[in-house]
């Protein structure tokens, strides 16, 4: 974050009432009564994007769409709204961006769909799964979609389906 730390702490008043010693010195939590206290003004929104980095990997997928999805545990594929979509190269290479607005949720659902093999041939497996963390967005982390993760993802979605239980946290743990 470019923003400076805050010291977020316990602070002890001046005095065991905690008010303020010098009652001619305003303290910061009680201006002057002829001074109105100072408003905040919320700070500007500026809508940025954060770049996602990762491939699908059964054999690099070229051409494929990419998207990702809010995970939604009421329907069945637990594809919630979509928040970004994009495209991997001829290189394979993910060119994918979501809105920084998105990282103060959790998890996302990443999908690769309708690609090809680095080889030209179309992939036994055409639709790859995997999540995505805000951290990892927000770190700069690569994250892979394999048939491994995409058999981990359907397998818990349908554990979580069964269980009755259709929670985010269900679904994670």
């Amino acid at each position: 974050s470019d923003e400076p730390a805050q010291n977020v702490g316990n602070t002890t008043p001046d005095n065991a009432t905690g008010s303020n010693p010098d009652p001619q010195t305003p303290s910061d939590n009680n201006p002057p009564a002829n001074e109105p206290p100072a408003a905040e003004e919320p700070p500007a929104e500026e809508n940025t994007t954060v770049a996602v980095k990762g491939m699908a990997v059964k054999g690099p997928l070229s051409n494929a769409v990419v998207t990702v999805y809010r995970i939604d545990t009421s329907t069945d594929n637990f594809k919630g709204q979509i928040i970004a979509e994009g495209i991997t190269d001829e290189a394979a290479q993910l060119l994918l961006d979501v809105d920084s607005q998105y990282l103060s949720e959790t998890v996302f659902l990443l999908e690769y769909t309708l690609g090809q093999e680095l080889s030209g041939n179309t992939p036994v497996i055409p639709t790859l799964r995997t999540l995505l963390t805000s951290d990892q967005l927000r770190d700069g982390i690569a994250t892979f979609a394999t048939p491994l993760t995409t058999l981990t993802i359907d397998q818990a979605i349908q554990t979580t389906i069964a269980s009755g239980t259709r929670s985010v946290d269900a679904f994670l743990s």
